[in-house]
């Protein structure tokens, strides 16, 4: 039975003492028309005055009202129309109530509806908003919410769980007129118009106890009723949390736009981050720092969750969002006051990560908060997800543990502290061992310094002018170290200074510098696109660096007797030292794991590549090979160019190359070598 509920905007008071004001109510206006109406009728029964202000506030006052009559009177009725007609009978939204909802509470007050009203209206619900990923049906959602509904009940939860239908319709151009006149009943696609539709349907079904997977009771909402969905202010009025959570880039889109709004408790992601998730409008793309830094200026509390085998999105690109917010929580807690005693302060920092954690979860693909297997049409074109030794049955387990821990600690619900607390310790645990096991390795490699100190440590090694031992242990996951540098410097050896360009045409054109006098070499360096060997490319940017050849060195500068007269090493020797550290310093069950299930990076001998202008732009060169016993491997093969040292300053004597990085080796043994 359908159940019309009544409401009033907030913010907005009608006299009733105003015979218009109440017609024009009574019609069915929206409050917003009806006060404008109100407010013109009122400046033109204002006697006494006919200044120029008086004028331009009539004709204000009308053209506000006009556009509401018109808004009112016949766009909003089309919308519906349209919605109804065109969007209701393909469109199924899914509503799941709790299992003992749906059974009891129905039988035992089937005979009264009024009895229904006054006993729920005692009671704390919550209401989780699912957005699905692309092409993912609502249906494929079922599963997860059902089983944290469950552990909901256990904790004294009750959580309606409403799955959002056809938002990918809202992207999709195959057909351009359907999917423009769809848009335009949904505001140009607004998430919030969707979400207010399932907040209206919940609320319908939380009032009649039946949950809608059998039957869409989406046509059983009135046309005044479902006017509200344009309401980006609409307020529950029973529900006393909402949440909602987007899966994959395309609900992530959706879920981050809606949640903005005040009513929401919280935000919950999976599979996505919101950096990656924020549209950028325009033709100037936001600076990588700045879309960093979303995270930690949004409004809402948001639980960012990525599966440690997601093939569509690697849990390190939420590594520097995570350093961001690490910094801020630092600031607040330094700007908290020295008066103020440590304690205050670790209280702090505790609830700022409560309210912005991030967590990697281990095992765990893109596909398993669904039914585990990605669509058809999707997995064609992006066959990357990776497989996961977890079932899917445990997997859904975990994620909704997760997700319940984040929505009871930011819940207004009168639970257990003991209950609240221990979901709070269990996010702050995983949130830790996220960072030490997955991030903070990946942000040692990736840091400039680090890179710094690598493209020297290269350069040195051409030159012969490095003493110690190459393969000496690599602290990965440590969190500092005595001596980070692998290798010990000759004191005679130049110092070795990187210079970094971010323009292509000024690497192109610029040249290493000798300075004997100094005792300096000065490189340059530049970072290009990513090697493309997996959907999607590895975050890992290319390190191309330009430097002096040995032969260069001993040809101009004979007080260099220390440096060998030898076969300088080649790129492919460099490499397999390079791969080889990375592998040693890795967790064991990584190393393990790889050389037992991965794929395995071979090095080949290195491209040359002429002219120099050519190397610039060639790609590193990355072959599929097979093995005399039919195993797949990798061959990497690295190009590099060279000039002799008789050629014209300051072109002679110059050795460019682009060797691998340990970020991406780290990325090969962790990611890439379990591609499908």
């Amino acid at each position: 039975m359908a159940t019309t509920i009544i409401r009033s905007s907030p913010g907005h008071s009608i006299s009733t003492n105003d015979d218009i004001s109440g017609f024009l109510w009574g019609l069915g206006l929206s409050t917003t028309a009806t006060v404008a109406v109100g407010s013109f009728l009122a400046a033109a029964s204002t006697k006494g005055t006919t200044s120029e202000g008086t004028k331009e506030s009539l004709w204000s006052s009308l053209k506000v009202s006009a556009a509401h009559f018109w808004r009112d009177i016949f766009i909003l009725p089309l919308k519906c129309w349209v919605l109804r007609h065109w969007f209701f009978p393909h469109n199924k939204h899914v509503i799941l109530l709790p299992a003992d909802k749906t059974a009891k509470t129905l039988a035992a007050a089937s005979s009264s509806t009024t009895t229904i009203r006054s006993e729920q209206h005692f009671e704390h619900w919550t209401l989780l908003i699912i957005f699905p990923g692309h092409g993912c049906p609502p249906e494929h959602y079922i599963p997860i919410a059902q089983v944290l509904q469950e552990q909901a009940r256990r904790s004294h939860l009750k959580l309606v769980v409403g799955i959002v239908a056809g938002n990918e319709r809202l992207q999709k151009k195959s057909s351009w007129w359907s999917w423009s006149i769809f848009r335009w009943a949904l505001d140009h696609g607004n998430p919030t118009v969707l979400a207010n539709w399932i907040q209206l349907l919940a609320e319908e079904a939380v009032l009649s106890g039946k949950s809608s997977t059998d039957e869409n009771p989406s046509s059983s909402l009135s046309t005044a009723a479902l006017r509200h969905i344009y309401n980006p202010h609409l307020r529950p009025q029973i529900f006393q949390d909402l949440f909602v959570w987007g899966h994959s880039s395309l609900g992530g889109q959706h879920a981050i736009r809606a949640a903005y709004s005040s009513k929401f408790r919280g935000l919950l992601l999976y599979g996505c981050s919101l950096a990656t998730c924020c549209p950028q409008t325009g033709r100037q793309r936001r600076p990588e720092s700045i879309q960093n830094a979303l995270l930690a200026s949004y409004p809402r509390p948001v639980l960012t969750m990525v599966g440690a085998r997601d093939g569509h999105f690697r849990c390190l690109r939420v590594a520097s969002e995570a350093q961001v917010l690490q910094r801020d929580i630092q600031r607040q807690s330094d700007n908290f006051g020295s008066g103020n005693n440590i304690n205050n302060q670790d209280t702090l920092k505790r609830q700022a990560r409560l309210r912005k954690p991030i967590v990697v979860l281990s095992e765990l693909n893109h596909g398993q908060m669904a039914n585990g297997r990605w669509p058809s049409l999707t997995a064609a074109k992006k066959p990357s997800d990776f497989s996961s030794r977890e079932s899917l049955a445990t997997a859904h387990a975990r994620i909704a543990q997760v997700a319940l821990d984040f929505v009871q600690t930011h819940s207004t619900c009168p639970l257990a502290s003991q209950r609240v607390v221990e979901a709070q310790n269990r996010l702050l645990h995983l949130g830790k061992s996220t960072h030490t096991m997955y991030l903070s390795p990946w942000l040692r490699l990736s840091a400039r310094d680090y890179a710094c100190r690598f493209v020297a440590q290269i350069q040195q090694e051409l030159l012969h002018v490095t003493a110690g031992d190459a393969d000496s242990k690599f602290y990965l996951y440590e969190e500092e170290d005595a001596d980070e540098s692998s290798v010990e410097q000759d004191v005679r050896a130049p110092e070795i200074l990187p210079q970094w360009h971010v323009q292509h045409e000024d690497f192109l054109y610029s040249k290493p510098h000798w300075d004997a006098e100094a005792n300096q070499l000065v490189m340059n360096v530049v970072e290009q696109d990513p090697v493309g060997i997996s959907v999607p490319p590895q975050l890992a940017k290319t390190l191309a660096f330009k430097g002096r050849s040995q032969d260069e060195i001993l040809f101009n500068q004979n007080v260099y007797r220390e440096i060998k007269d030898s076969q300088q090493p080649t790129l492919m020797q460099l490499n397999q030292q390079t791969f080889n550290r990375i592998l040693n310093a890795v967790t064991l069950a990584q190393k393990r794991r790889y050389l037992a299930e991965g794929k395995q990076l071979r090095f080949g001998p290195d491209i040359l590549v002429w002219p120099p202008p050519l190397w610039v732009t060639q790609p590193i060169s990355i072959t599929k090979m097979n093995d005399s016993g039919g195993t797949h491997y990798y061959l990497w093969q690295s190009t590099y160019t060279s000039t002799p040292v008789s050629s014209p300053a300051p072109f002679g004597g110059a050795w460019y190359g682009k060797p691998l990085s340990p970020t991406q080796a780290y990325e090969w043994i962790v990611f890439d070598a379990f591609k499908p």
